[in-house]
């Protein structure tokens, strides 16, 4: 009875397109399933469904068409994955448990092409009834790389019925040690590129990939380039605007080839997809978005054009366009559809100039019966909100080319003639409001041609600095007055500028001073010293070094009370802001950390604070010393990080502030902390006398480094001990602080006088 029932069960599977439960069935019970009810063996392959029957050895040869019917639930199940799941890792795992579940394998690779070459991103095995899927970057998986190269490299499938005794992969290093027997590899090709490559091996049977299971594959392998392309594309959105949206082909790789499918295929996907017959019209089903998608309600027999272009008026040429197509008739339109395709709307705004306006991605597809092409499918994306993002970016792009213009004003002739401009503006600005102050008879010819004057003037020194929105201003400024001074010369006697011009004008004086302060505030991030750019002049540094050298003198003379006035003001002549020790290190830590196999950034507060020139002749050096030191020894690599429940990016903060006795540095890191027992073992091995020094100030000691290994970035024990001699002549100390696993603080200030 137990064959008997078993035997029922597996057509029961077959039927339902479980292939991989038969398989593993007949794996587990061949000797049963081969015995009849009565209890006498049966001829192999009599009982066992056609589709599972071992297959006699031939040679290897590439696949490029598949027979039998295709498997449904695959394709549905593909389209709601992509569909549903954007995350490429997520998406990977679900793709390898359909293609092998349904393929009839026991293990599955995907492969996806890099610049080494094809490397592996997802492994699934068939352990016990399930399919466990893992990701792995590593060629440590059971495939045979010389078929896997030969599908990437030609584009075609292989399959092997027995692939150690056939064809010529049998030599293949994994094949040959493992026996490997059932092998499928399909290439996943995306508008003739590799996508990706997925390699299947079944080692209970012979023959175990079927035509019918190729094709299916082989309908999924298109699948799952336009998945895989989609996700890629959604991760990296913001940094890749100008790549075109994949996610309009969804699913139309499959649908040519499973038309009797559609109403299953329709249900599961979020498109809007419609169909339409020789008469123009909405014919069969269409899916549940559609409604949605195109904005306007889906019925049978809805006129085509109605659908496509919803709410856009009968004169647009790109309407008419279509419905001349449609003129030429069905049946000429089918015949010559390469050349009509291409003439189909790729994309189209509907509802345009109202509050449900929305740009949708058509791609057209012909559905084909006995041969014949009877109806067209429109898949329909509503790409609204990719554009949307897309405009962002490039916004974006805009602001960060306004800041790099910005900084390149204060490389080129110094800051301070940018920040001039802007004071001479806003004078200018300033004088310009006042004459438009006061009744309407008080602008009369003479005083216009004074506002005249102004607004050119601002607007000739806009377009110098290439400030194109305060220019636009003063155009528009310019273009009331021009106005303006032809009603008032077609005036006769004594005439006076319109109240409505004036209002406008007034207007245009406050857009333009909102347009100067976000160009300061723009010109204050940029700069590396903050604020302190909006008050620096050019000295000349021998006129300096005269005036301190006047101070002394006068200290020491008759007269010591004026020294002592001079002395304050000489040095904050002399001093730099200390955004200028800084600047090098905003873009390097992340380069720096990144070379050492760790994430890191810089935050830097107090740019605008006054450094004594003889810190800031030696601070620069120091702070990055102090830096590198904490990206060398201090913040934890990723994943240490993430068990210590931290941030992946370690932080690293530099703060400055003015005190009355100078100014206070510090440096701090959010990492490990300073290695205690370590520092002190290397100490004994140097011989250092560590008893009468605190641990974390070892740290100081010449030649002593924790590093195993010195490289081009730190380990050779000088750098500190260096910048402690350093600070130490310039009248400043450091101090170092260490919290086990919350990181290390040093702290910089002057040094007690005497």
């Amino acid at each position: 009875m137990a064959s008997v029932y078993l035997a029922d069960a597996c057509e029961v599977y077959e039927r339902w397109g479980a292939s991989a439960k038969v398989t593993d069935m007949y794996a587990r019970y061949g000797d049963v399933l081969k015995l009849d009810a009565r209890g006498t063996r049966m001829p192999v392959g009599e009982r066992m469904p056609a589709s599972h029957q071992p297959r006699s050895p031939s040679r290897a040869t590439p696949t490029r068409s598949g027979e039998g019917s295709l498997d449904t639930l695959t394709i549905v199940k593909a389209s709601q994955a992509l569909s549903e799941e954007v995350v490429l890792s997520k998406l990977l795992d679900r793709l390898m448990r359909i293609v092998i579940e349904n393929a009839g394998a026991r293990t599955g690779v995907l492969l996806l092409p890099s610049e080494h070459g094809l490397t592996v991103h997802a492994f699934g095995a068939v352990e016990g009834d399930t399919v466990v899927v893992t990701g792995r970057e590593s060629q440590a998986v059971p495939v045979a790389l010389s078929v896997t190269q030969y599908v990437a490299r030609t584009g075609e499938s292989v399959v092997l019925h027995d692939a150690s005794d056939e064809g010529m992969f049998r030599q293949d290093p994994s094949i040959e040690s493992r026996k490997a027997r059932s092998v499928l590899c399909v290439p996943m090709v995306r508008k003739d590129r590799t996508i990706a490559v997925v390699y299947l091996e079944n080692n209970l049977v012979a023959g175990a990939f079927t035509p019918a299971r190729v094709e299916t594959l082989k309908m999924l392998a298109g699948q799952i380039a336009i998945s895989i392309e989609n996700a890629v594309l959604y991760g990296n959105l913001e940094s890749k605007v100008e790549e075109r949206t994949a996610q309009l082909a969804s699913a139309n790789r499959n649908l040519e080839s499973a038309n009797h499918n559609l109403e299953q295929l329709l249900d599961n996907m979020r498109q809007g997809i419609v169909a339409f017959g020789s008469d123009g019209r909405i014919s069969g089903r269409f899916s549940k978005e559609a409604s949605g998608v195109f904005g306007t309600e889906i019925r049978e027999g809805l006129p085509i054009v109605d659908v496509l272009f919803a709410g856009v008026p009968p004169h647009n040429p790109r309407r008419e366009a279509f419905e001349e197509l449609l003129g030429m008739g069905f049946e000429q339109v089918t015949k010559h559809w390469k050349f009509a395709a291409s003439l189909l709307p790729k994309e189209v705004e509907v509802h345009p100039r109202t509050d449900r306006a929305r740009v949708l991605l058509y791609e057209f597809r012909p559905i084909v019966e006995a041969g014949h092409i009877t109806r067209i499918m429109v898949l329909a994306l509503d790409d609204t909100q990719r554009r949307k993002l897309e405009r962002e970016a490039v916004a974006r792009e805009a602001a960060h080319t306004r800041e790099v213009a910005l900084m390149k004003k204060l490389l080129s002739g110094g800051g301070h003639l940018f920040v001039a401009f802007l004071r001479a503006t806003e004078e200018r600005l300033s004088r310009f409001a006042d004459g438009l102050v006061g009744e309407s008879e008080a602008i009369g010819r003479a005083k216009l041609e004074e506002l005249f004057q102004h607004a050119h003037t601002i607007k000739g020194e806009a377009r110098a600095y290439e400030l194109s929105e305060l220019e636009g201003i003063c155009k528009e400024m310019e273009d009331l007055l021009a106005a303006g001074r032809e009603m008032l010369r077609e005036a006769n006697g004594p005439a006076v500028l319109p109240r409505n011009i004036q209002e406008e004008l007034v207007r245009g004086v406050a857009r333009a001073r909102a347009s100067i302060e976000a160009v300061r505030a723009g010109l204050v991030k940029a700069s590396p010293i903050g604020r302190a750019v909006l008050d620096q002049i050019p000295v000349s540094r021998a006129d300096v070094d005269g005036l301190r050298e006047a101070a002394a003198q006068l200290a020491s003379s008759a007269t010591p009370e004026v020294g002592t006035l001079l002395r304050p003001i000489v040095d904050r002549l002399t001093s730099r802001p200390f955004g200028e020790s800084t600047a090098h290190l905003v873009e390097s830590v992340p380069t720096w950390a990144a070379g050492q196999g760790k994430r890191a950034q810089l935050v830097v507060e107090g740019r605008d604070v006054p450094i004594p020139s003889r810190l800031a002749k030696v601070l620069a050096g120091a702070l990055t010393h102090m830096v590198r030191n904490a990206i060398a020894h201090g913040v934890e690599p990723p994943a240490e990080r993430a068990a210590a429940k931290k941030e992946e990016v370690g932080l690293i903060s530099i703060h400055a502030r003015a005190t009355d006795t100078g100014p206070t540095i510090t440096v701090e890191d959010d990492g490990a902390g300073l290695d205690l027992e370590a520092l002190r073992a290397r100490a004994e091995a140097l011989g250092v006398k560590i008893d009468a020094v605190r641990p974390s100030e070892l740290i100081f000691v010449e030649g002593l480094s924790t590093k195993e290994s010195a490289d081009d970035f730190a380990g050779r024990g000088v750098g500190l001990g260096a910048v402690r001699e350093e600070l130490r002549q310039a009248g400043y100390r450091i101090e170092v602080d260490s919290r086990p696993g919350r990181g290390v603080t040093f702290t910089l200030r002057q040094a007690p006088q005497g």
